[in-house]
């Protein structure tokens, strides 16, 4: 078993070390004082390739693994950890697109990420959890279209039967 880095991920390591030190710490308290988006440094990151390495290699991005992916942004919050989670953001939405994404959805939104400078997000709030992934009472349920037009709310403002919810996660093994 091999405990030492490749000459490539030495590289890797060094350029994103050399980035946190020209690009980000020179900048990082301005940004923190002024409490705005580093949205210069972050195009600098996607345009040095520093981005998006949770998109597929066939999309466009450079391939690498979560060893990798480790190395990059632990040189990066060694300059500042508030710009690195800009940089590293898009992979929170990345995921579930890989996961239960249409090859459509993924070629669209992840190719996007690759082509052009952009931003993704996802949305795990909701009230009473804020962003406590854990504490969400939402769920997801299976239904026929027949079922869910029979209960659809009623215009006149009559209760209707709701059907009972069912996880969808529970008991997938993806999760």
């Amino acid at each position: 078993m091999q405990f030492e880095l490749t000459p490539e991920q030495k590289q890797l390591k060094e350029t994103a070390r050399r980035f946190a030190a020209d690009e980000i710490i020179p900048v990082a308290a301005k940004y923190d004082e002024e409490q705005t988006f580093a949205d210069d440094v972050v195009r600098k990151a996607w345009e040095l390739g520093l981005m998006n390495f949770a998109v597929p290699e066939e999309l466009g991005s450079p391939g690498l693994g979560a060893l990798d992916t480790c190395l990059v942004l632990e040189e990066l919050n060694y300059g500042c950890a508030g710009i690195t989670n800009s940089v590293a953001a898009n992979g929170l939405a990345t995921h579930p697109l890989l996961i239960a994404g249409t090859e459509e959805q993924r070629t669209r939104y992840l190719g996007q990420l690759v082509n052009e400078c952009s931003h993704s997000a996802y949305c795990i709030t909701e009230p009473g959890a804020g962003s406590g992934v854990s504490r969400r009472e939402a769920h997801a349920r299976r239904q026929a279209a027949a079922e869910l037009r029979r209960h659809q709310p009623d215009p006149a403002g009559r209760d209707s039967a709701k059907p009972p919810t069912r996880n969808l996660l529970k008991g997938d093994s993806r999760f």
